[in-house]
């Protein structure tokens, strides 16, 4: 089955919209922007004779990515290409410049982007069932190659060492599917449980690590075979964690079939078992090398056999911020990094979450301070955590404030600065992360074209405030619409509800 060409928008937002009066919702016209003269790969797959190269040897999308021509009057110049889901378009923009230099529209919303080392700019098509090759010329403008067609929903992608194999996974579809990378050609497919998203490649280029954004899940694949050899449930046991040596790999997995207490099996919401939820993005460390980083959610849905004030537990935080380290030697979850932290910005009776990043979106890494960026939607920042610790959210280094709708962060590590792309303001911002950089200093803002078919006003205003986390307006605890809701769908979380009803969703 194929998904419709529709905005990725739930329907509470279409609720606030049509409250306030909203104006249009974004087009898919599929009108693609004329550059000047014809390009020779115009409508190819193949690449040919591009001397653009990627920043960072990244090998994984992102909602933006970085690169460079080698000659050309942009030659030498940081160039940020940007997936504009709203606009149904990839953007150029110079980043040293600070201005927008081209666009291109695509047949519908668009997903992610990565640059290969071969030149091309691959993008997802997600409202269009499409994966999509751009070919660039020297002076930034890009010629729409081929379009080849994907399971439903097509979003992230991320490619082999070997520089052989795209996989791509599909939201919708619940599958990845794998591409020859020079001709993309569609090789095989692996079906997996709801929601996959990002997707992260081990060294040896054996094996991929699939995130899912509901239903508590890291999928694990085989990439030879391309078959789902197992995966890992976020189900954390407080109990089960402080008894546990840390001296030993300790699989989360293990946490479902385990006894607490009575005997019992763990039930997410008793005897303080959380899961996970909210698991969009995903990223390599480099150093120290063998870890893969899940900025995600730690929920307690509260204990389905008492009654609750409200959905999930009363008098404790609903949710936490939490950045899971994964072990690709065990393919095992490390314990320490999902056990409990002191929350710094719960405060007062209504325990109102303040500053928590409950909405992680995408994330990076900077080998040279060993940095995990995570961007956040909800409170519009890039919260900045210690990327070698063996609890990475437990230390918080910095956190930059950006436009609103944080969707994409790339680290340019040579000039020590961030590019981030919030959707929702239609926005780049440039941020300094040296070590000399000011607190709290205010990043560069570009601010990108008008859209061809601008939102209406209703629209943009629905979507902050369903993504507006820590409003005490919305929630007493501070989650938000998306916090149950993440893409406008369900979290696949069964709750505890008022009278001692329970609600299951998935």
């Amino acid at each position: 089955s194929s998904l419709p060409s529709i905005p990725f928008i739930s329907a509470a937002t279409l609720a606030i919209c049509v409250a306030s009066g909203c104006g249009s919702t974004p087009g898919s016209d599929g009108a693609i922007a004329a550059s000047a003269g014809a390009h020779p790969q115009a409508g190819r797959c193949e690449a040919g004779g591009s001397t653009l190269t990627p920043l960072g040897g990244l090998d994984q999308s992102n909602g933006v990515a970085l690169g460079k021509f080698k000659e050309g009057p942009l030659a030498g110049k940081t160039l940020a290409f940007v997936a504009d889901e709203d606009d149904n378009a990839v953007v150029v923009v110079d980043v040293d410049t600070r201005k927008e230099i081209s666009k291109v529209k695509l047949d519908a919303a668009v997903g992610q982007v990565f640059i290969a080392q071969d030149g091309r700019v691959l993008a997802t098509v997600r409202g269009g069932n499409q994966l999509t090759a751009l070919h660039p010329a020297t002076d930034g403008t890009l010629a729409k190659g081929c379009a080849v067609p994907t399971a439903a929903e097509p979003i992230a992608m991320a490619v082999t060492p070997d520089q052989k194999t795209l996989l791509v996974s599909a939201g919708w579809g619940r599958a990845v599917e794998s591409f020859d990378l020079a001709t993309l050609t569609k090789k095989a497919k692996v079906d997996l449980p709801r929601e996959p998203r990002t997707i992260v490649i081990d060294d040896a280029g054996q094996t991929a690590y699939v995130s899912h954004a509901m239903g508590a899940k890291l999928s694990i694949i085989d990439i030879p075979t391309m078959k789902a050899t197992r995966s890992l449930d976020y189900i954390v046991s407080a109990e089960t964690l402080h008894n546990q040596n840390d001296e030993r790999p300790f699989s989360l997995a293990s946490a479902v079939t385990g006894a607490v207490g009575s005997g019992e099996k763990l039930v997410p919401g008793r005897f303080g078992t959380k899961m996970g939820c909210q698991g969009f993005p995903m990223v390599k460390s480099v150093e120290p090398k063998g870890r893969i980083l899940a900025p995600q959610i730690l929920v307690d849905p509260g204990d389905p056999e008492n009654r609750s004030e409200g959905y999930g537990e009363g008098g404790m935080p609903t949710e936490v911020a939490n950045v899971a380290v994964i072990d690709t030697g065990t393919r095992r979850f490390v314990s320490s990094s999902v056990a409990e932290v002191p929350d710094r910005h719960f405060f007062g009776g209504d325990e109102v979450a303040q500053g928590e990043c409950l909405l992680p979106r995408s994330a990076a890494v900077d080998t040279k301070s060993s940095t995990l960026f995570v961007t956040c939607l909800g409170i519009d920042s890039v919260v900045a955590y210690d990327s070698a610790s063996a609890n990475p959210v437990s230390v918080e280094k910095a956190r930059y404030q950006v436009a609103s709708g944080p969707m994409g962060v790339a680290v340019d590590a040579q000039n020590a600065r961030l590019v981030v792309w919030s959707q929702f303001e239609r926005a780049v911002d440039v941020v300094d992360i040296s070590p000399s950089a000011k607190p709290k200093q205010k990043p560069d803002r570009i601010a990108l074209k008008a859209m061809d078919s601008p939102l209406g006003l209703g629209f943009v205003l629905g979507r902050q405030i369903f993504h507006a986390v820590g409003d005490a307006r919305i929630s007493a605890d501070g989650r938000t619409c998306a916090s149950c809701h993440p893409d406008g769908r369900d979290d696949a979380i069964t709750w505890a509800r008022q009278r001692g009803w329970t609600v299951r969703w998935g």
